[in-house]
Formats: structure tokens, C-alpha cells, sequence
């Protein structure tokens, strides 16, 4: 993980109940959720957690959901990897959630910007029309090749995503579309019609670009040292000048993540982290740059994978571990968590005597001088286990004083400590 990059997931990637698990487990991804909500004016993460197939294809409502859970999800990784990353993109939509992890936008202005662009995009699909298909199997230039023949003054049919070698999108009208994939399906292309209802990254956006160009004038964007790829271009943004021409570019133009990809690996990036719902990019990472080692934030055996990856980047090994520190952090949360448990004996049982045994035990051993182990570490932690139980803490401020004991080189050892 010598340079790590971080992408962010587009539109498509929806599901219910996505995000679920960071806001359950993380105080910060919570907050970015209440935040939303407060600047969207409705509850967004019931949205997420319990909306409907109809209400999460529905392009108003999509790119928000997506974009918030994108960010919680981030807030979370920097919890607990806070790997910095050496570069970060996103794919169509995902380039804003890249944009304000960059530190680029605010998150409270992307909600908003996100939010008219759903709507606007949303407006031009009610007024022309249009789909979306995934063709897989071809070359990207025979597809343009068949598009081409159905273009004229009446009809439009593009590629709107440059995927991979083998995978493309197309965007237009529905006839044309159709014709396109059908063709295309005769010559050996798989086709999957995409649950989008629009056609994005295609001419036929037009107004909507135009009208998010003058949108973007009242919004302010930073200068930060953190590279963003463009979708329009495959490289970094420039400077911010170019993020208020390229942002509206990117609404009729095609999202080149091939290149993106290949540009990244150029780079030295031999790590790829999607941060957001489901594992397109983590797939797509295989066919475009099959030597980088890509990972999702959505997939709990990946996320486990990447917390030992990153032990060696924080530069300790497994026997060179401070087992007193974590110690410490459990003797600490035991003493200081409100009890809600008001039985004296339940008490003495779970929280006195297993408090009292570890930090006996704790202390002369520090007085000696001793570096504890993971055995005694192990025992710290069931003993704080036994005092949340007793004290009858809730879920969520256990899991808060999980993640946090877990922090750091500790998440690598989550399975020998808890296990």
C-alpha cells in the first residue's frame, strides 16, 4: 500500500440499506448523515437504509443518497485505516464525493450542488427521454462504430462510459439504444440495461450542462494539495478554474475511468480502495489494471484485509505492539462509561470485580517495568465487555467504544482479541 488511491462509487451502485453498517459503528458517519438531513430538510438516511427500488433509481433522489453514503463511508475509513491516499477519483457522480474528500468542496455545497444536478438531469430526461446499456465483450471503437450508424438529426446513440478494454456504456435515445444493442448482441456482446432511465453522458443532457455551469458559479472551491482525476479529461484537475468548466463537461461527456485507471497505475499506484455502495469499481479495477490490488469498503472481508495491510504502513510489526496502551484505553472506557444498572449485585459481579482483578494485575506489572502481551490484553478486553454489559450500555455507544479501543495497529487484531 506504498500508494494507495481512493475511489468513489457512481450512480447505479444503490441498494437498500447501504451504509447501514459505518452509520451503526461510527460516530462519524452518523454525523454525516444528520448533517444531510438537516441541509436536505428530510430524513435521508431512512432514504438509504429503507427506500424503495422505485425511490433509489429515481435520479433526484439517487445522487444524494449516494453521495452522502459515499462520504459517511470515507469518514469512516479515515476513522479507522487514515491511511492518506496518494490520489483519489471518482466515477461520474463519485467525482464529487472525491472532490469533498480532497477536501476540494464542502460537503454541505456538494449536497446542494448534487442535489440540482439530480434535478436538472432529472428535468431533461421528463422533456427527451433516453436509457442506458452496458455492452460487454467488444472493443470500445467497433460499439462507436455501430453507434455511428444510427446517429442522425433525429436521433442520438453514444458511448458515454469508457469502462474497460471489453466494457462499455451507451447512452441516447430509447430506439436508437435499442437498435445499437441489438446489433451489437448479434456480434457476441453481452448486454445489461442499466437501472438508470436516462441518458447520461450523451448530448442529450445538454440544458441540463448549461444550466450547472451557471449553478456552480455560486460555490467556491479550494485549492488542496490532494489529486482529483477528472472524468473528462483522465488526469488531475489543474486548479479550481478548470473544476467550474470540466463539472458541467462531464454531464454530456463520457466518463473515461479506462484511462483514469491506467493514468493512476502509471503513476505508481498499486492499491485501490472504493469508498461507497457495492463493488463496481473493485471489478472493474481487474480488467483495467489486474497488478493493482483493489479493495472494497462495502465488503467486510475486504475491510479486514485492508486493516491488516495497513499494520505494516503504520510501521509496527506484530510483537513490537504497545499492549499497554490498549490496556490502558479498556481500564479507562470501564471506569468512565455511565452505568444504567442500579442492581448492587449484577454490579459487583460485572463491572467491581473484573475492573478491580485487571487493574490490580495492570499496574504492578507496570511498576516492574513489564510490556504487557496479547494474552493480558485479551483479558482487559473481555473484562470491559463484562463491564458494558452490566452497565447496560446501548448498542451504539458500545460499538463507538469498540471501533475506538480498535483504532489504529489494533484493528489488525480485532479476530485474536475478540475471538
Amino acid at each position: 500500500m506504498k500508494k494507495t488511491a481512493l475511489v468513489f462509487s457512481g450512480q447505479g451502485s444503490q441498494y437498500s440499506g447501504m451504509g447501514k453498517m459505518v452509520y451503526d459503528n461510527y460516530k462519524e458517519a452518523r454525523q454525516v448523515y444528520e448533517e444531510a438531513a438537516d441541509i436536505l430538510g428530510f430524513n435521508i438516511s431512512k432514504l438509504c437504509f429503507e427506500g424503495s427500488r422505485d425511490d433509489l433509481i429515481s435520479t433526484k433522489n439517487t445522487q444524494i443518497a449516494i453521495l452522502t453514503t459515499s462520504i459517511a463511508m470515507y469518514k469512516a475509513y479515515e476513522h479507522e485505516i487514515g491511511l492518506e491516499p496518494y490520489c483519489m477519483a471518482g466515477h461520474s457522480l463519485g467525482e464529487y464525493s472525491a472532490l469533498v474528500a480532497s477536501g476540494k468542496l464542502k460537503f454541505q455545497d456538494a449536497l446542494k450542488i448534487v442535489e440540482t444536478r439530480g434535478k436538472l438531469m432529472q428535468d431533461a430526461v421528463n422533456e427527451k427521454g433516453g436509457c442506458m446499456s452496458c455492452i460487454i465483450g467488444l472493443d470500445s471503437h467497433i460499439v462507436q462504430n455501430v453507434c455511428n450508424k444510427y446517429c442522425n438529426r433525429d436521433s442520438v446513440v453514444m458511448i458515454s462510459n469508457y469502462n474497460s478494454p471489453k466494457q462499455s456504456v451507451i447512452s441516447g435515445n430509447e430506439e436508437a439504444v435499442t437498435s445499437v444493442c441489438r446489433e451489437l448482441e448479434e456480434m457476441g456482446a453481452k448486454i445489461i440495461e442499466l437501472e438508470v432511465r436516462a441518458p447520461f453522458h450523451s448530448i442529450l443532457m445538454k440544458d441540463a450542462a448549461d444550466k450547472m455551469a451557471v449553478y456552480l458559479g455560486d460555490f467556491k472551491f479550494q485549492d488542496t494539495k490532494m489529486p482529483v482525476i477528472s472524468n473528462v479529461k483522465a488526469e488531475p484537475y489543474n486548479d479550481t478554474m478548470e473544476i467550474y468548466k470540466l463539472l458541467p463537461e462531464q454531464i454530456v461527456k463520457p466518463v473515461r475511468w479506462n484511462e483514469s485507471m491506467i493514468f493512476m497505475e502509471y503513476m505508481g499506484v498499486d492499491t485501490l480502495i472504493e469508498i461507497g455502495p457495492k463493488s463496481v469499481l473493485k471489478k472493474l479495477t481487474k480488467h483495467n489494471c489486474p497488478y493493482v490490488d483493489a479493495y472494497s469498503y462495502d465488503i467486510d472481508e475486504d475491510v479486514r484485509e485492508i486493516r491488516k495491510k495497513a499494520v505494516s504502513c503504520y510501521g509496527v510489526k506484530k510483537d513490537e505492539v504497545d499492549w499497554n496502551i490498549f490496556i490502558e484505553k479498556c481500564i479507562a472506557s470501564a471506569i468512565s462509561t455511565k452505568n444504567h444498572n442500579w442492581d448492587e449485585k449484577e454490579y459487583d459481579e460485572g463491572v467491581v470485580k473484573p475492573y478491580r482483578m485487571i487493574k490490580e494485575d495492570y499496574y504492578l506489572m507496570k511498576d516492574n517495568n513489564e510490556k504487557a502481551t496479547m494474552e493480558e490484553a485479551k483479558k482487559a478486553y473481555h473484562m470491559l465487555s463484562s463491564v458494558l454489559v452490566t452497565k447496560k450500555v446501548s448498542d451504539d455507544e458500545r460499538n463507538y467504544i469498540m471501533n475506538e479501543l480498535f483504532y489504529g495497529i489494533y484493528s489488525n487484531y480485532v479476530d485474536d482479541i475478540a475471538g
